[in-house]
């Protein structure tokens, strides 16, 4: 009993504990105690006044129910004294007197149910004497038997394994009814094994309630005993464990929280510095049960503390080993790869196997080929406005993104140098005018006086200045449909596609050709304009070739694009820079015939064009950005992940 109490007073949650004994005078003595050091005064005496401290005694002797209380020594500590009678078979009258800290007054259930824990195996300790059979169970017998176990516990890195040995020969280790394993997997605990059970029904009642009361104690985190009666459990663990007595009829059930083992590291540093272990996380819940008897047996009572260490730190390696990703495979691999340790010609040609089926592989297996491009989402019809003469934009009607209609106008421009040769011309109209009718009064005076030989010459000036007048007059009308035109209007009806219309043109000059605006209808049909290199080509135009019902000699076309026949038409896919997420499809309907220098990628390039479904872009941003990929027909799987590499030493080194 001193080695008990010592053992069970810890500071924290139990700081001393005193055994009184009556004799049959009445008079009380302190039989044996623990942790006295800690409610001690300063040269270890502990002053009681026996006059105060003695009556509660009595009292609970009396069998009369003392609450606790708080005790406050000569030292001002201040305890949470709390008092037990102690019934032996024996007529000896012992109390037991339990210090606790203060801060746990509040918890009255919780200090209950400590102080009846603590008398029931105090009890149980003094009534089973050390020097018979049944009062050691702990003999080499058992250490034997604890031997065998923990080996069969260690064959098996198995959760399943371990925990069927476990309630199986724990079972027969303690002497019980029935050995129950619960394991804890996030918030639920679910029972995995029982003894004598090849399988448990998850749904059953009784699996059902286990499964909530031994949930309830691994929250706890403490072990729980029940001993035929429900009083003093917390409200917790009264409603669980009410409903399985009644499904189990079990008389007493002790519950243990097995926790997880602490890395071997943590455990030989916190030894070197004298620190106290941290509790390893709650794991799972081991369930003993027993029908016969109310009392836990001898056999439960000293053999469950290391048959529960056993089994909490075979289950804590179990279930790293389970935890692991794809644990199948990688057991697979190591035991190939633990067969080739020592055999040397083996591992030579199990490389040389692998390397072969490699580039086997690579050389065989097809694979689809994607030649992949860059480009923009256009409307296909697309119109540019250019300068009709030299002059300056006086006025901007239009900005970017602005619907326009065919007709409207868009632009105004002023040109002197039209504008003075207009004047001029009309001046030389004018002229011409006013001598055209000097000439004829001239004509008609020559008549009146019958100078017929000037007349001719005045009917000959009057024809000459005539043509001279018209061709004026038609100077004018061409300067006045050139001033006109400097109003320009939009051809179409579509969008303004320049950005920053009115920065870039109001009040500058423009020279007769210079493109101000471009208007491109965003309600037609739609493509992408993408530039692939020209390095690639040669796959794409196979890949044309291949799929013509015509003469390859009709893919190449002076124009500017060859415009492909819809069985030449290859399939691409693409994402649009807005909506990375989604791929669309389309349809390769042009290429182009010559090459152009790309500024971004630094290369030649050659445009082709893409026929796609305007409905699949998203909003419709002109211009906007587009990565694609053209189908080229399968080829082998080594050309499509290295054929950019054979091609860059063809060209760079071995031509």
């Amino acid at each position: 009993a001193p080695q008990f109490l010592e053992a069970i007073c810890d500071g924290e949650r139990l700081c001393a504990a005193l055994v009184w004994e009556a004799d049959r005078d009445g008079k009380f003595r302190a039989a044996t105690a623990g942790g006295i050091a800690r409610i001690a005064g300063a040269e270890g005496k502990l002053n009681l006044d026996l006059a105060i401290h003695l009556p509660p005694i009595k009292t609970v002797l009396s069998h009369e129910a003392v609450p606790p209380a708080l005790w406050t020594t000569a030292q001002g500590k201040s305890f949470l004294r709390v008092i037990r009678r102690v019934v032996l078979s024996s007529p000896a009258q012992l109390a037991i007197e339990l210090f606790l800290p203060a801060h746990l007054a509040p918890d009255t259930a919780g200090v209950d149910l400590a102080a009846d824990e603590v008398v029931a195996v105090l009890v149980r300790m003094l009534s089973a004497p050390s020097d018979s059979p049944a009062g050691n169970s702990l003999n080499d017998d058992f250490w034997r038997q604890l031997d065998q176990f923990s080996l069969s516990l260690q064959r098996s890195l198995s959760t399943l394994d371990v925990a069927m040995v476990a309630v199986n020969d724990g079972r027969v280790m303690l002497d019980c009814d029935r050995v129950t394993l619960t394991m804890k997997s996030g918030h639920r605990t679910k029972v995995v094994a029982s003894s004598g059970q090849e399988s448990t029904q998850q749904r059953a009642n009784l699996i059902y309630h286990l499964s909530q009361l031994a949930n309830a104690v691994c929250e706890l985190g403490e072990s729980v005993i029940y001993t035929g009666s429900t009083a003093g459990f917390p409200a917790s663990f009264q409603e669980p464990l009410a409903k399985y007595i009644e499904e189990s009829r079990s008389r007493m059930v002790h519950l243990v929280p097995l926790r997880e083992s602490l890395p071997h590291h943590q455990v030989e540093l916190d030894l070197a510095d004298q620190k106290r272990l941290p509790p390893g996380r709650v794991i799972a819940c081991l369930v003993i049960e027993q029908s016969r008897a109310s009392d836990p047996l001898t056999t439960v009572s000293q053999r469950l503390p290391l048959i529960a260490d056993q089994i909490a730190a075979a289950l804590s390696n179990a279930r790293q080993q389970d935890s692991i990703f794809l644990l199948p495979l990688w057991k697979t691999i190591g035991r190939t790869l633990a067969w080739f340790r020592g055999r040397r010609l083996a591992i030579a040609l199990g490389i040389l196997a692998a390397v072969g089926a490699v580039i086997a592989a690579l050389a065989v297996v097809p694979w689809e080929y994607r030649l992949e491009a860059v480009g923009r989402a256009m409307p296909t019809r697309q119109h540019d406005l250019f300068a009709p003469w030299d002059g300056d934009v006086m006025q901007v009607l239009v900005e970017n993104g602005q619907t326009v209609e065919q007709g409207e106008l868009v632009l105004v421009l002023r040109s002197d140098d039209l504008e003075t040769e207009r004047l001029t011309a009309e001046n030389a109209v004018h002229e011409r005018q006013k001598h055209l009718a000097s000439l004829t009064h001239q004509r008609e005076s020559a008549a009146a006086t019958g100078e017929t030989a000037e007349v001719g010459r005045l009917e000959t000036e009057i024809a000459t200045t005539e043509v001279e007048r018209d061709g004026a007059r038609l100077q004018v009308e061409m300067f006045r449909q050139r001033l006109a035109a400097l109003q320009v209007r939009s051809p179409v009806a579509g969008v303004v596609a320049t950005f920053q219309v009115s920065q870039n043109l109001l009040d500058r000059p423009v020279k007769r050709g210079d493109r101000l605006l471009e208007v491109m209808d965003i309600h037609g049909p739609w493509r992408l304009e993408l530039d692939a290199p020209e390095y690639r080509m040669g796959h794409l135009h196979q890949a044309v070739i291949a799929r013509s019902t015509s003469s390859p000699s009709a893919l190449p076309t002076p124009d500017a694009h060859a415009t492909l026949l819809p069985t030449q038409q290859l399939d691409v896919d693409y994402i649009v820079a807005t909506a990375v997420t989604k791929t669309q499809h389309g349809k390769l309907s042009e290429i182009g015939t010559r090459t152009n220098e790309s500024q971004k990628a630094g290369s030649t390039v050659v445009e082709l064009h893409v026929d796609i479904d305007p409905h699949d872009l998203p909003g419709r941003h002109i211009g906007a950005e587009v990565t694609a990929k053209i189908h080229c027909g399968p080829m082998s799987l080594g050309y499509v992940l290295f054929g950019d590499v054979w091609e860059f030493l063809i060209r760079k080194v071995w031509w």
